[in-house]
């Protein structure tokens, strides 16, 4: 994707920042919004424990396979038309998930959770394409300090919204509420008129390296999410797994030797890029496991309404919030290697 960032004026940038935040900050509190409506959701339509798993999963596995051909149709597209195809897949897709109570179906609300994860595949790379290339490089540390980190402290307050419209309103309005913001964002981008035209790319679009991606991670996904329910010493988790892992591998080969891929792997010879790959991956992982696990511990296990299972997480979240844009001035200022290195080490020392 290019780095030249668009000739606009002061407003225009900020508002397309205030869109894209919006907009991530929908996709990864439906990742966590969910979870305190949970034990809930299974009361009324009479899931089995397995099926209620898949309210997470099916989002969560449909993202993860599908997030990377999000961001070649943003290159090829455009990603400004790519991020406003993913928005209305999302916003019907919550609509869907939303009224699967009123039709008391578990089926609805499970493929509505998949389709909201294609969704978040193509808003997910076309936003940060966006925001990197609404700013210079000497703001691009604060915007994206703003982009990620109030996105991420959405990831952590999940919980404490979900328990608030569970306990007020219906868990169907952990859904309902994605129907005004996707709207919200969807207006102050066309206000904004940000640039994202298509790159010109030579070559067609890697099929054979999108089927591999998603058929590898969707195979190695699906074996970990099932591992708790058939048990890791069942012969489906091991085959799944070990299909999934030899698929991948035939990926990475594959885009190594062909001229166009899916995926430029050669970026993570980078030492910048691979280390900071792998910090924001940890630092997902453990947010997500604190605010989804958390939450239904406290609630099954101590007792917590979902209200005070999603305000026992509020310590992390608040600052998460308040943290956010210094820390994305500071990088400006002095770089990355310190601020990443002192923060993940409070992360770990904080779990």
């Amino acid at each position: 994707m290019d780095t030249t960032a668009d000739q606009g004026d002061g407003s225009r940038k900020w508002l397309t920042l205030v869109a894209m935040t919006g907009a991530l900050s929908m996709i990864l509190i439906d990742a966590t919004v969910v979870s305190v409506a949970l034990p809930t959701i299974q009361r009324d339509l009479d899931m089995s424990q397995t099926s209620l798993q898949w309210v997470v999963n099916a989002y969560l596995l449909v993202l993860a396979a599908l997030v990377a051909v999000g961001g070649r149709l943003a290159d090829d597209l455009g990603r400004v038309r790519v991020f406003a195809v993913g928005v209305v897949v999302f916003v019907a897709a919550s609509a869907a998930a939303g009224a699967s109570e009123l039709a008391s179906s578990a089926e609805l609300l499970i493929a509505a959770r998949g389709l909201q994860g294609i969704g978040g595949a193509l808003m997910i790379p076309s936003s940060q394409a966006i925001v990197t290339s609404a700013f210079p490089v000497a703001e691009r540390g604060r915007a994206m300090g703003i982009y990620a980190g109030i996105s991420l402290g959405f990831l952590a307050l999940g919980p404490l919204v979900g328990g608030m419209l569970t306990e007020h309103a219906g868990w169907e309005w952990v859904f309902y509420v994605n129907l005004p913001v996707g709207i919200a964002t969807l207006i102050l981008t066309a206000v904004a008129r940000p640039q994202g035209a298509p790159i010109p790319r030579e070559g067609r679009f890697d099929v054979v390296g999108a089927l591999l991606l998603v058929a590898g991670l969707g195979a190695t996904v699906y074996a970990l999410m099932q591992s708790s329910a058939w048990g890791w010493g069942d012969p489906a988790v091991l085959g799944l797994l070990g299909a999934g892992l030899i698929v991948l591998v035939a990926f990475a080969i594959y885009e190594l030797r062909i001229p166009h891929p899916l995926v430029e792997l050669g970026v993570f010879r980078s030492g910048n890029f691979a280390a900071d790959s792998y910090v924001l991956f940890m630092v997902q992982f453990a947010l997500m496991g604190a605010s989804v696990f958390g939450a239904i511990y406290a609630q099954d296990l101590l007792g917590f309404s979902p209200v005070e299972a999603g305000a026992a997480l509020l310590p992390m979240t608040l600052a998460v919030l308040v943290l956010a844009a210094p820390s994305g001035s500071l990088y400006d200022r002095i770089g990355p290697r310190l601020p990443v290195s002192l923060g993940a080490l409070l992360t770990a020392a904080g779990f």
